[in-house]
C-alpha cells in the first residue's frame, strides 16, 4: 500500500493571523519504502491484548501496558538482554464494561517510578490510584487513591506536582501533590461528551486537546493563576475525526488526525499535509525525530487482505532529511495493532507496539535521515 499523495509559547493559533497552506504530500513513489530492514524487534510478551501501551527510556527501557486477559497493568524492562515482567495491579474486577481499562501515565523520575491510572471496582465506583516505586533493588511501593472519579483522564506534571484533567461529565482538573488532591477552578466551554484528552504544560499556560463525541478536535490554550485556570482561547482544529495524536516539537503543536474520508493529514502551525488514504487504520501516533515529524500507524493492507495471508500493517510516515514525506513498512500482522507508544534517545527510536502480542521495535534515528 502506498502513501499518497508565547508564553503563549506552546499553542500557536494561526487562524487569522496565518493562511494555512495544505500541502498534497509525495510519499515516497508508488512502493513503499522496505523500513522494516532498518529495524529490530524485539518480542516481549506472546497472547496478550494490550489497548494502552508506554515506553520509557529515563533508566533502561521500560514498557508499561495494559493486559485485558488478566485485568492488570504491567511493567516490561530488559534484564541481562531478557525481558522481564512485573504486575503492578490489578484493575477492572468491576463487571462494568470500561473502553479505557489500562488507560494510565508513566514516568520515572530520579529513580522513581510513577503511575496514576483509574481503576472501577463497581459498578457505581471509579478511583484513579497513584502508585510510586522505587527502582532500586528494592523496589518497594507505595499506592494512594486520588479523589477522581473518571475513566478517561490525562496527566501531566512531575514528583509530587500533578495535573489530573478530567472529563466527568464537564471537563475538569485537579491537582496532587503525591499526599493529596485539590480541584481548580476551571469554567470551560460546555461538552457533552468527550472521547479522547491529550495535555501539554509550559510553566503556567497549559493546552488541552480533545476530542469531542461529534468527531470535531478542539485545542484550548489554558492558563493557572494560583488555584484557578482561565481560557484564553479555544481553536476548533477539525472536523470529522476518528483518531487523533499530537506532539510538541519545541514551542509548537502539531497534529495528526484520521478522519472519516480514510485521509491522514498533519497539520502543523502553519502548514497541513494530505499524507495518504488508508483502510481500517487502528492506531496514530505522532512523533519527531531529529526536529522532523515521525507519524507511527497500523492499517490495513489492502492487496493482501484480497489474498487472505497478511491482512495488516505498521507504517511509519516521515518527513526525510530533505523534507520529503516517505512511507516505510515497519512490519506485517495478522492483526491490527491497537496500542502505539514512541519516544527517542540521543542515537535510536523506540516502538512499543501491542496487538495480540506486545513487540518493541527499535531503529536509529539515522534512519528515518533517507
Amino acid at each position: 500500500m502506498s502513501a499518497r499523495k508565547g508564553n503563549n509559547k506552546l499553542l500557536k493559533f494561526v487562524v487569522g493571523l496565518f493562511s494555512v497552506v495544505v500541502v498534497l504530500a509525495g510519499c515516497s513513489s508508488s512502493k513503499s519504502v522496505l523500513f522494516s530492514t532498518r529495524v529490530k524487534k524485539s518480542l516481549i510478551e506472546s497472547e496478550v491484548y494490550s489497548r494502552y501501551v508506554t515506553v520509557n527510556v529515563a533508566n533502561g527501557v521500560n514498557v508499561v501496558y495494559s493486559d485485558e486477559k488478566t485485568l492488570t497493568i504491567k511493567k516490561a524492562f530488559l534484564k541481562n538482554d531478557k525481558w522481564e515482567v512485573k504486575y503492578i495491579d490489578e484493575v477492572d474486577t468491576s463487571d462494568r464494561i470500561n473502553n479505557y481499562m489500562g488507560k494510565h501515565f508513566f514516568s520515572i523520575e530520579d529513580g522513581i517510578e510513577n503511575y496514576i491510572y483509574p481503576d472501577v471496582q463497581s459498578e457505581k465506583k471509579t478511583v484513579v490510584k497513584y502508585i510510586k516505586g522505587d527502582t532500586s533493588a528494592n523496589e518497594t511501593y507505595q499506592l494512594k487513591r486520588i479523589d477522581v472519579s473518571s475513566v478517561l483522564i490525562d496527566v501531566v506534571g512531575g514528583v509530587n506536582d500533578y495535573y489530573i484533567f478530567y472529563f466527568d461529565g464537564a471537563l475538569k482538573v485537579v491537582k496532587y501533590d503525591g499526599v493529596k488532591s485539590v480541584p481548580l477552578k476551571l469554567t470551560f466551554p460546555p461538552v457533552e461528551k468527550v472521547s479522547s484528552i491529550k495535555v501539554y504544560r509550559d510553566g503556567n499556560y497549559f493546552s488541552l486537546i480533545y476530542l469531542d463525541g461529534s468527531g470535531v478536535l478542539y485545542a484550548a490554550r489554558l492558563f493557572l493563576d494560583g488555584e484557578k485556570f482561565s481560557v484564553e482561547n479555544v481553536e476548533r482544529v477539525f472536523d470529522n475525526v476518528k483518531l487523533f495524536s499530537s506532539s510538541v516539537n519545541g514551542k509548537d503543536i502539531s497534529y495528526v488526525f484520521y478522519g472519516s474520508d480514510r485521509c491522514v493529514t498533519y497539520k502543523s502551525y502553519d502548514k497541513m499535509y494530505k499524507l495518504g488514504y488508508y483502510d481500517d487504520l487502528s492506531v496514530i501516533c505522532l512523533d519527531s525525530v531529529n526536529g522532523r515529524p515521525v507519524v507511527v500507524l497500523s492499517a490495513a493492507d489492502k492487496i493482501k487482505a484480497k489474498q487472505s495471508e497478511i491482512s495488516y500493517r505498521l507504517f511509519a510516515v516521515y518527513q526525510n532529511k530533505k523534507g520529503a514525506w516517505k512511507e516505510g513498512v515497519l512490519s506485517d500482522a495478522m492483526a491490527p495493532v491497537l496500542a502505539l507508544s514512541t519516544v527517542a534517545d540521543k542515537t535510536k527510536f523506540y516502538i512499543a507496539a501491542g496487538s495480540d502480542n506486545l513487540t518493541l521495535l527499535t531503529a536509529n534515528k539515522t534512519a528515518f535521515d533517507k
